[in-house]
């Protein structure tokens, strides 16, 4: 089985995972993209890139994965379009991932593990097994003990977040989120381990879509 995972929910970062079962334990291959905002223009060298690292090819994936929102609005768009676009053309189904949806379950996941584990955003291309990521120091996915103290958060432009705190969702600049976590005692989550996306995948495996009804998710007109 062959997963291509492509998220430009971050208005300045693209992140692209590979997952190949060809091997014992699994292979994942991970790039992390500073797109400077010019995702339009580096999406589809650098999907070229990692399927070359990889050894995989296009024709061979399995299931194509997608960020549908919330998140930066040109971001979603251009990365649901090439997956639609991909799905088409060889006749694949997409697996539509919610950016609240993995970073509950990537939480959720390490805190039940007891790991303590997290991503960064910088340009790189990783070659991990599936049961031993690379974890870096920053944007941790760990669950405070007490989950109602976890906020995830997640960039839609460069003063604005969409957040979650329990089943409260709403629009915060950078300055009101700061403000409530401190005032909350909160532990913000805006980023998910590698093998948490995989394994998060992998549970959607029967629920995949046709490719038509992907569409981003908003809680705003994009401007």
């Amino acid at each position: 089985m062959n997963i291509l995972h492509i998220d430009a929910a971050f208005p300045d970062f693209l992140r692209l995972v590979v997952y190949s079962d060809r091997e014992a334990g699994g292979e994942i291959f991970e790039a992390n993209i500073k797109t400077q905002q010019n995702v339009s223009a580096l999406l589809l060298p650098s999907i070229d890139d990692i399927l070359k690292t990889s050894n995989v090819q296009l024709k061979d994936i399995d299931y194509y994965s997608v960020i549908v929102g919330p998140g930066s609005w040109t971001g979603l768009r251009l990365a649901i379009t090439t997956v639609k676009t991909l799905c088409m053309n060889f006749e694949k189904p997409a697996i539509a991932v919610g950016a609240f949806d993995i970073l509950e379950f990537c939480a959720k996941q390490n805190s039940d593990n007891g790991n303590i584990n997290s991503d960064s955003k910088k340009n790189s291309t990783n070659k991990n097994s599936d049961k031993n990521a690379t974890t870096n120091k920053t944007n941790n996915c760990t669950q405070n003990k007490n989950s109602n103290k976890n906020i995830f958060a997640i960039p839609s432009t460069a003063k604005e977040y969409y957040t979650k705190q329990q089943n409260n969702i709403q629009i915060l600049t950078t300055a009101e989120l700061q403000v409530i976590i401190n005032q909350r005692q909160l532990h913000k989550i805006t980023n998910y381990t590698t093998n948490s996306l995989i394994t998060f995948i992998k549970t959607q495996i029967n629920n995949t879509t046709h490719y038509n009804t992907l569409e981003p998710f908003y809680f705003k007109n994009p401007v």
